[in-house]
């Protein structure tokens, strides 16, 4: 049988501190708020040209699939 015990307050409570529990600072600092989407400078940049490039790249794969599936399909001609 295992037997739980309670978590020591220290290294490990930044999970506390994030979902509106004590911080584990000891001058009880506040958590870095979120960057504002709306705000010019305020998004991660990188993030979002990652994301764009993503996309795109899925949706060249999900076109060329779809081209070679539907050439796949079609009736060969004999000359």
């Amino acid at each position: 049988m295992i037997t739980l015990t309670p978590a020591a307050s220290g290294h490990g409570d930044t999970a506390a501190a994030h979902h509106g529990g004590a911080a584990s600072t000891p001058d009880d600092a506040e958590p870095m708020a979120a960057a504002d989407p709306g705000q010019p400078g305020g998004t991660d940049s990188t993030a979002r040209w990652l994301g764009g490039a993503g996309l795109l790249v899925g949706a060249l794969g999900l076109g060329f699939g779809a081209g070679a599936m539907l050439r796949s399909r079609r009736p060969k001609e004999h000359s």
